[in-house]
């Protein structure tokens, strides 16, 4: 439209430099729109002269991919270390490979329900994804113990199954969904 003024000089390597801030939409991923930016600047390299350079400075995107990958480092431990705990308690590899697959098999379905639900991963979906695996391990500790009551007592595996779990269902609902209540505001009030 016309020029601007220079108002400040911009040094990059004592080289005179234009600098240009890309900012996303609010709603946007962040991830995706700084690989889309990483994509058109390789493309836009290759038509500058040979004196012009592209230099990325400081991409927001990187944070928050490294960010992510720590949460899902942390989280993989996480499972390990409960996973090697629970069967310092129980000392039985059955109970604790049960518990062992519902744990990435609950976060394998939340994931696959968040992707058709339009949701992404950020820090406060898997801080309740974090939440939500530890409810897990808790209630199914809570039910197994009651199970292992019942087995030690002489009753046959699936009366134990049966009676163990049912006595504790009330006890594991109320657990769950006081924690649901404490923590449903928080997600009607942030959308």
């Amino acid at each position: 439209t016309g020029e601007v003024d220079d108002d400040s000089d911009v040094l990059l390597d004592r080289v005179p430099t234009v600098i240009l801030r890309v900012q996303k939409q609010s709603g946007t991923n962040t991830v995706q729109i700084g690989e889309r930016v990483r994509e058109r600047l390789a493309r836009l390299r290759q038509s500058l002269p040979a004196d012009v350079k592209l230099v990325e400075l400081m991409a927001s995107s990187n944070f928050i991919s490294e960010a992510i990958a720590n949460v899902w480092q942390t989280a993989l431990i996480g499972g390990l270390l409960a996973i090697a705990i629970l069967f310092l308690f129980l000392r039985n590899l059955p109970t604790t490979l049960i518990i062992g697959v519902s744990i990435p098999l609950s976060f394998v379905i939340t994931i696959i329900a968040m992707y058709f639900s339009g949701l992404t991963l950020n820090m406060l979906s898997l801080g309740g994804l974090a939440l939500g695996i530890g409810m897990l391990v808790d209630n199914s500790i809570v039910v197994i113990e009651n199970i292992f009551r019942y087995r030690e007592s002489g009753v046959k595996p699936s009366e134990a199954a049966r009676h163990g779990t049912l006595e504790m269902a009330n006890a594991v609902m109320a657990s769950t969904l006081t924690t649901v209540a404490v923590f449903l505001p928080l997600v009607l009030f942030i959308r």
